[in-house]
């Protein structure tokens, strides 16, 4: 699979505001702090910034996010926190990631969360807590099959069941050197 991870650019604004705005349809973020009419460079500014750790919203810690990009098309994104406040540690967990709808069933959230998984190794990350919803039956094999292995169910804020997992990453193999 040749799926990259790597920070948003100018050239996916199209697609990226595209996914966001069919992601508001559901109950799921995908564009971390994205607001309508935002102008895309000072967006992608934003991010730049928050990477640094620098001009963090009230409950934010450093994080990055990252465009999942197959054979130059944008298939989906990542969101990697390098540090979890006590909220973030309870619901949200050190990756997130989303798919377009079109390219869901490929594999492509599995390879999303591995390459996450390396990102935060790389940092001295690991293993990582990642969470989903209880009836994202999706979502909890993407990360059984990464190897997360469930710590515990918990209510969110809203009352919904959490599962909070924690996954290594099981194959140390460095970024491009998959077949």
């Amino acid at each position: 699979m040749s799926l990259t991870l790597r920070p948003f650019e100018l050239e996916d604004e199209e697609a990226a505001i595209s996914a966001w705005r069919a992601f508001q349809q559901t109950s799921h973020g995908f564009l971390t702090l994205y607001e309508e009419g935002m102008p895309w460079p000072e967006y992608l500014a934003m991010l730049a910034d928050h990477r640094e750790g620098r001009n963090l919203p009230e409950g934010f810690t450093k994080y990055a996010m990252y465009a999942a990009v197959v054979e130059g098309e944008f298939v989906g994104r990542a969101s990697v926190r390098f540090e979890l406040n006590e909220k973030q540690a309870y619901q949200n967990g050190n990756v997130g990631y989303g798919v377009v709808e079109a390219h869901r069933r490929r594999g492509y959230a599995t390879e999303i969360l591995r390459q996450s998984l390396i990102i935060l190794a790389k940092a001295g990350i690991s293993p990582a807590m990642v969470t989903c919803w209880d009836h994202n039956i999706g979502s909890a094999q993407v990360i059984e099959n990464t190897g997360g292995r469930l710590e515990s169910m918990v209510p969110d804020e809203d009352g919904v069941l959490l599962r909070r997992y924690w996954v290594a990453i099981q194959d140390p193999m460095p970024l491009g050197r998959r077949q």
